[in-house]
């Protein structure tokens, strides 16, 4: 969990006419702004030096914006990690004000609020002239899968007001929150939103006289491992539609409505540590996924409850753990690992279809969705991968990037890698396309690695 940087964010900070970039920082390293050029080249920026200060944060995410309405852009930085206790000062979220394009931190803006946190999203959703935004809450830290609180910040006159349990009380411990997308889904002219994230069901806030009220039931099945959603009107009826990257298919793990994959979590040994036990179902039945060793490792009544190892093979879930025990621990239960097109058919009516195997082959952490071969229609370029995993199982590294040509009606045609120029074997997080004088250039933030950069070839290609 401390390992899903770094943040990318994009945006005019010198009002020069040209797109800059902020690279979020690990824990040891600054985060800092490259500042484009005439000639399309780009280079450190020196008037940030608040940003190496907090050196010793893990930058999640980010964002460029106006806070003040004093037209040049702020930026606002997600604390994440996992490697302090919880509620420890480095989980806190971080405001750097552009005081004439020198950035200074400002900790006077924002509430404090010390969850290890996953997204920021921005939406004048009051029609009041400035951003407010919406915190997505990640993680407990040193407690997976514990969920922890997610926030609605609203912005009065430059100060962000916590509004949460008055604006979005259900954002309180809504779960494991990796994205947000701002969107009018049920197509009455105000902004709502969705949340999607790890053991989460697909989440839908809407927007009631700006009071948001959580729906999870408007696309059944859907809690999964998901890491991204972004909109587009793909098949051009005039309302959004919405790719979400989820696991894929091609892990360890399966899922299904009827055999999901799920999570226990709970102190089962009664030695004062809550311990994690994920299960699978085999023919109906539900089986602890780890084997006698591992079991009895984190629970070690078990290797005297089971002498043998086929005994324990032998034995499901109840069995092993017993049925009282199972019902008080937090509990969570993933019915899909596809990654999803999800077609909005408008009534609050929802169509969600998996992409094409190529797109299932690992986790899906970003998506670009523009025309990209100049054919009138939407297509997408995604990137993932999960390097991070516990050591019986290998890692989710199969993804190379992908681009997928549409065809404006929701299907998809996979591009190979010699015909698109892709190739990304890394733990890729954050894509950003960002317009140069020579061209448009697609930035890849890959966790502990280097900068990755592809030049799109041109615009109609």
């Amino acid at each position: 969990m401390s390992q899903f940087g770094p943040a990318l964010a994009k945006g005019d900070i010198n009002n020069d006419g040209l797109e800059d970039v902020f690279v979020g920082g690990a824990f040891g390293y600054a985060g800092q702004f490259f500042v484009q050029q005439s000639d399309g080249n780009f280079q450190a920026y020196k008037g940030a030096d608040d940003l190496k200060n907090d050196v010793n944060y893990e930058d999640v995410d980010a964002l460029l914006f106006d806070v003040e309405n004093d037209g040049d852009l702020d930026l606002y930085v997600v604390s994440g990690d996992n490697a302090f206790p919880p509620q420890h000062k480095m989980y806190q979220d971080r405001l750097y004000i552009n005081e004439g394009g020198t950035f200074k931190k400002d900790d006077t803006k924002l509430p404090k609020f010390r969850e290890s946190g996953g997204c920021v999203r921005a939406c004048d959703f009051d029609r009041d002239g400035d951003l407010d935004v919406v915190v997505g809450g990640r993680h407990l830290p040193w407690s997976y899968p514990s969920p922890t609180l997610s926030r609605f910040l609203v912005n009065e006159g430059g100060i962000f007001k916590d509004a949460t349990k008055s604006i979005a009380p259900d954002l309180i411990f809504l779960g494991m929150v990796t994205d947000i997308v701002w969107t009018d889904f049920d197509g009455d002219d105000d902004m709502d939103f969705i949340a999607v994230g790890e053991w989460m069901p697909i989440t839908f806030f809407e927007n009631q006289d700006n009071i948001f009220k959580k729906n999870n039931t408007l696309i059944p099945n859907s809690t999964g491992w998901w890491y991204s959603i972004e909109k587009a009107d793909i098949d051009r009826d005039g309302d959004d539609d919405y790719l979400i990257g989820n696991l894929g298919l091609n892990y360890k793990y399966k899922a299904t409505p009827d055999e999901p994959f799920e999570v226990h979590y709970d102190d089962f040994d009664g030695n004062g540590t809550k311990d994690i036990v994920l299960s699978y179902y085999n023919f109906g039945e539900q089986y602890p996924l780890r084997g006698r060793s591992c079991s009895s490792e984190q629970v070690p009544i078990l290797a005297d409850k089971f002498p043998t190892y086929d005994i324990f093979a032998a034995a499901d879930m109840t069995t092993v753990y017993g049925e009282e025990n199972l019902e008080n621990a937090l509990h969570y239960s993933a019915q899909t690992f596809a990654s999803m097109y999800v077609e909005n058919q408008g009534n609050g009516k929802f169509k969600m279809t998996p992409l094409p195997n190529e797109a299932q082959i690992s986790s899906i952490n970003d998506f670009i969705i523009q025309d990209f071969d100049g054919d009138t229609h939407d297509d997408i370029l995604l990137a993932g991968n999960l390097f991070t995993s516990e050591i019986e199982t290998p890692r989710n590294d199969a993804g190379n990037g992908l681009l997928l040509k549409g065809d404006g009606t929701g299907n998809w045609t996979s591009v190979s890698p010699s015909k698109s120029g892709l190739y990304l074997p890394y733990d890729v997080k954050k894509i950003q396309p960002v317009q140069t004088a020579n061209g448009t250039y697609f930035l890849f933030g890959c966790n502990d690695d280097t900068l990755r950069i592809y030049k799109s070839s041109s615009a109609n290609k």
